[in-house]
């Protein structure tokens, strides 16, 4: 199975990927590569795997990718290998994604791995919210501005392929963690075993 989730900046995409992990012992995280800088507390080979935009380019050239993207000036993206190998190998995986990315897995996914997916987009029913949570970490007022722009419109543009969204809302984790199983449970019961 592949639990992909997605949504706006500090909609707290890593809270519940945590949680999942804790919840499903048997669940994977599928590691991105990418450019940008590590924020605080993020360690390489946990979040992200970083690297140069020099050795991004360079596996671009080299096919190594199944997706990438351009986001703010940073590249962020999914080898074939990550991703493909590891549901060959029958491990139940999550991926944090970008809403542009999740809402065209069809472009990127072979058919059998689509059918064991479900995609969770995270939001708040504040863009304010969001807009706090991305300034208590640091964020720049600039960059503030620019992420919730394209969230915004990648909200706007995907809404329809993104079909099962839960409010995260400030303090009601537990209630969020909910909504969020029963989704994964319900395509549980969906996928052959």
């Amino acid at each position: 199975m592949l639990i992909v989730l997605t949504g706006p900046a500090s909609s707290g995409k890593d809270t519940v990927q945590q949680r999942l992990l804790q919840h499903y012992p048997s669940l994977n995280r599928v590691v991105t590569l990418t450019t940008r800088l590590p924020r605080r507390g993020e360690h390489d080979g946990d979040e992200y795997n970083f690297i140069s935009r020099e050795e991004f380019e360079q596996k671009v050239k080299d096919g190594e990718f199944l997706e990438y993207v351009d986001f703010s000036g940073d590249l962020y993206g999914t080898t074939k290998d990550s991703l493909l190998i590891a549901d060959k190998e029958g491990e139940d995986l999550i991926w944090r994604v970008e809403s542009s990315r999740a809402a065209n897995l069809e472009e990127v996914l072979p058919q059998d791995l689509l059918d064991k997916t479900v995609v969770i987009y995270l939001n708040t029913h504040s863009w304010d919210v969001l807009e706090d949570r991305m300034r208590a970490r640091g964020t720049s007022e600039d960059k503030i501005k620019e992420r919730l722009k394209k969230d915004k419109e990648d909200l706007e543009k995907y809404r329809g392929k993104l079909e099962n969204i839960v409010f995260n809302e400030q303090g009601k984790i537990d209630k969020t963690m909910e909504q969020v199983t029963k989704l994964i449970d319900a395509k549980k019961g969906q996928v052959p075993t």
